[in-house]
């Protein structure tokens, strides 16, 4: 129940009691959801669900965070029961980024929370903190795209441990299919790192942990 109570000048008052009934919001969003973090280039599935009796719904955004604003478009005419749109990230990278989910033909709508749109970034899986290669034995080096980094990657390493100077090649041009095996280097060291660049992006770039090179031994 509501409660209203007006008065005058004079001390007049009227006093008024009025029931109100709170409707569900028909729509929802699944994903994305506060926190996420969408990449640049890479596919993605909006998700959603829907009561209402029927319609079509449209989602757009925003990278601003307004509740209010979102000028850009997404899809537009979607089924509402279809509860899922695929799309690939566009390049609007911003950390307070909100999705709008709205009936076209109604005034109904739902806000996401908020969440990121990040560039793409390369992550090294191989080699890892303490791991061994042997000079001379096969090693394999395996990494993850977030995003679309471009097709093809080099791969650097150094001897040092620095993990901005690496001044030994191990490969160029190699296909970003997120594994390149090769030889070890006869070059043993204990404290190691390896680089790898986008070819097409180098701000793309990712460093490993410390590792060792070592000589094979032989009884």
């Amino acid at each position: 129940h509501l409660l209203l109570s007006a008065g005058d000048s004079v001390g007049q008052k009227v006093t008024r009691s009025l029931r109100l009934a709170v409707v569900p919001n028909p729509l929802a969003i699944v994903e994305p959801r506060e926190g996420d973090f969408l990449h640049v280039g890479d596919p993605y599935t909006f998700r959603w669900t829907s009561t209402l009796a029927g319609g079509t719904v449209e989602l757009r955004y925003n990278t601003d965070g307004s509740l209010t604003c979102f000028p850009f478009g997404v899809a537009a005419g979607l089924p509402h029961a279809a509860g899922a749109f695929a799309w690939t990230i566009a390049d609007t990278k911003s950390d307070t980024c909100r999705l709008l989910l709205r009936a076209e033909n109604e005034d109904v709508l739902a806000v996401s929370g908020r969440f990121a749109i990040a560039g793409p970034r390369i992550l090294i899986e191989h080699p890892r903190s303490g791991d061994t290669w042997i000079s001379g034995q096969t090693a394999t080096v395996a990494w993850r795209n977030l995003g679309a980094p471009g097709p093809q990657v080099s791969l650097r390493y150094n001897t040092t441990g620095s993990a901005t100077d690496f001044p030994h090649l191990l490969a160029a041009g190699a296909p970003n299919t997120g594994s390149f095996s090769l030889t070890a280097p006869d070059t043993p060291a204990a404290a190691c790192r390896l680089r790898i660049v986008s070819d097409t992006a180098p701000d793309i770039a990712a460093v490993s942990d410390v590792f060792a090179i070592v000589t094979p031994y032989f009884v």
